[in-house]
Order: structure tokens, then sequence, then C-alpha cells
């Protein structure tokens, strides 16, 4: 895992102070492994989580199992609410106190209501705004994006780019470009953007609560009969874009404490990613299938045919659709630069994707095939 450089501990200094580190997103899985993280950086860090108030009692649970709850502070509100949602004597409070937010209470599931996108991920964008205009001693807003702003671009996207005339099949990508956009129209917010590939489960148990990205796919590939050949389609050579959630959590700690990093966008995701015909041939050696190239609609029916993966397949086939053709690559220089000398990489998907594979058997055996929080789209990448 690597220690921490001294010039990244001497960065947390200013968190130790209480509400000096603000993060949202809590209890989703991003705002859990950042909090693992930074509890883990400085023993004298005592982080604040912005909670939505409908998910106290899960926040509580996740506390309770983190350890090290008695350094946190939570406090009930909605980041995309005017002034958080919070009593003025609150808000102020943290406007005079936090030094660095993290901001990731997000919908990133590109299968989420539109609605919701836009309420959570541009509301939450101009609160953010409006928080650090006002606040005194705020040195960083890290904002955790996601690398599907890039749309429909193919080839390379560099992570300097946000707007490229690219449209976008889905309005939760939408959103994610236009809550960058406005952050970066506003220069006086200390700000780094963070673009994570699709994030999966934890490197070390593989735990996921979001069944979102490539999880219903594999759902649905480790359910069918193991006495069916699965068709697999011809034109599966396109780039899977997967990082492990905790990769993501210290990644985006580290950069926020750099001052190099102000003003920058960096991608995070694998620099070797593999094809989405390998990851399915993986999978399917790991769950005992058997794929044959090309259609056939009687495998492919047989497939389906008391399958319990089905009806979640089917529920996220846009998002998987969108996740698996498109053929990009997330150019990550900039990253890999900020991330030099601190024992911070992406391992390859190899290493650790028995681990998530794992996970997913174990749902499928505990018949877990909808997502820990449910169907609501509150912070899907918090």
């Amino acid at each position: 895992m690597g220690m921490p450089t001294t010039a990244a501990v001497a960065t947390t200094k200013s968190l130790s102070e209480p509400n000096g580190l603000l993060i949202t997103g809590f209890p989703g899985p991003r705002a859990r492994a950042l909090l693992r993280t930074a509890l883990s950086a400085d023993p004298a860090i005592r982080p604040t989580l912005l909670v939505h108030r409908r998910r106290r009692a899960e926040a509580t649970a996740a506390l309770s199992e983190a350890g090290g709850g008695e350094r946190v502070r939570v406090i009930e509100g909605d980041v995309a609410a005017i002034d958080f949602g919070l009593g003025r004597g609150e808000y102020a409070a943290l406007l005079a106190t936090v030094r660095r937010v993290h901001h990731a209470y997000q919908v990133v599931d590109l299968g989420a209501p539109g609605d919701a996108a836009e309420a959570i991920n541009i509301g939450g964008a101009r609160e953010i705004i409006e928080f650090a205009r006002a606040a005194a001693g705020l040195e960083r807003v890290v904002h955790h994006s996601s690398v599907f702003v890039s749309g429909d671009r193919t080839g390379v996207v560099l992570e300097k780019d946000l707007h490229a005339r690219q449209s976008f099949r889905s309005p939760v990508a939408a959103s994610l470009a236009l809550a960058e956009a406005m952050l970066r129209r506003h220069p006086e917010v200390p700000l780094t953007v963070v673009r994570a590939g699709q994030v999966v489960g934890d490197m070390q148990n593989g735990v996921a609560d979001r069944l979102d990205g490539v999880y219903p796919l594999l759902m649905f590939l480790a359910s069918a009969p193991s006495d069916v050949p699965l068709p697999l389609p011809q034109k599966l050579e396109t780039r899977l874009h997967l990082v492990p959630v905790d990769y993501v959590a210290r990644a985006a700690f580290h950069v926020g404490g750099l001052p190099e990093a102000l003003g920058e966008t960096l991608h995070l995701v694998d620099p070797e990613p593999l094809t989405t015909r390998r990851f399915l041939e993986l999978a399917a050696t790991h769950f005992g299938k058997r794929l044959e190239p090309g259609f056939s609609a009687g495998a492919l029916g047989r497939s389906l045919f008391g399958n319990p993966g089905v009806g979640l397949l089917a529920q996220k086939i846009r998002a998987v659709g969108e996740l698996v053709t498109r053929d990009v690559t997330y150019d990550a220089s900039l990253a890999a630069e900020r991330l030099r000398g601190s024992g911070i990489e992406c391992p390859p998907l190899e290493t650790y994707l028995d681990v998530l594979l794992a996970h997913v058997a174990d749902r499928i055996r505990e018949g877990r095939f909808v997502d820990s929080q449910g169907t609501e789209p509150i912070d899907a990448a918090g």
C-alpha cells in the first residue's frame, strides 16, 4: 500500500482541526473509501461527513464497521440544497473551519434517472461553488467526477479535455460534464478534478454496494446455466476502464494535498485496461461457464431461461452497452506524474479480478440481485 510521503503528511496538518476535512456522499462506497484513507493517513485527522438525512441509519452502521468513528463527526444535510440544507450556525461553522472538501456526492450510474442526476450533480456543483466562495480558509475542493464526461468521444481523451463537441447518450453523463464546466467557470474555487473510470469493488474484499457498470453483465454471466454455451459477440475489442474504489480514494486524497495539483484535472484509470472480450473470458473461466464466438439465438434463449440475473441486466442494458462498446482511451500522464513516488498506482485488473468475482458469486448464492442501497439514486458514486 505504501507509506505517505513527507509532503503528503505535511499537507494533512490543517485537516486535524475540527471540520478541517469535509467529505460528501457518505455512506456511499467512494466516500467510505475516502474516510478509511483519511483516518489511516494521520491519526490527528478528524473528518466531518455530510450525510443525507435519509441515509443517517446506514451511515451509522457503516461507521461502526469502519472503526475510528470517535474521530468522525456526522452532520445531516444535503449538498445539493441551499447552504447544504443546514441551519445558519452549522453552515457558518463549516465556512470558518473547513480546509479541504472531497465532493463525492454524485450520480454516475449511466442508467439512473436524468432528473436525479441533474438535481444531485448540477445542484451539488452549484452549492459547492457557493460554499467555496464564502469559506475563509478553504485550501482545496477535490471534485470527484467520471471519465463519462467524454460522452460519445472515441480515440484518445486527454485530461485537459472537457469540451470537444461530444454528445451524450445519457443525461447522467451530460450532467457530470455540466457540473465540471460550472466549477471551472469559477477560478476562485481552489479546484482539483479527479475523473475516475468505472469504479468497482475494493481490491481487498471485492465488495460493491451498487450493481452498475459491469456488474449486471457479471451477475447475468454467473447465473447462467453451466451446460449452455453463452454467445460471445465478435466486436468486443473495446477497452474496459475499470478502477478499484480503494485506489481511487488513495489517489484522490493524495493529489488533494499537492499544491501543484491545484487547478488540474486527473484521470484515475487503469493504464493497461483489458478488452471486453478478455474480461468476459476471464470471468467465464472463474464461474465455470463456456463462451462460444458468434451469435446463437437458441443458446441465448437457453441462457435467459430461469436466469435470475436477467432482470438486472435488462434494467441496466443501455448503460452496460455504453460501457462495453465505446472505443476510447483515457490518457493519464498527469495523474501518473502527480502520483510518482507516492507508492499509489492502479494495479492490473487481472491481479484482483478473482476477488471481485468472488463477491459476485457470494451475492448470487445469497440471492442479492439488487443494490444494497435499493433503487434510490442518491449519491450513487459517493
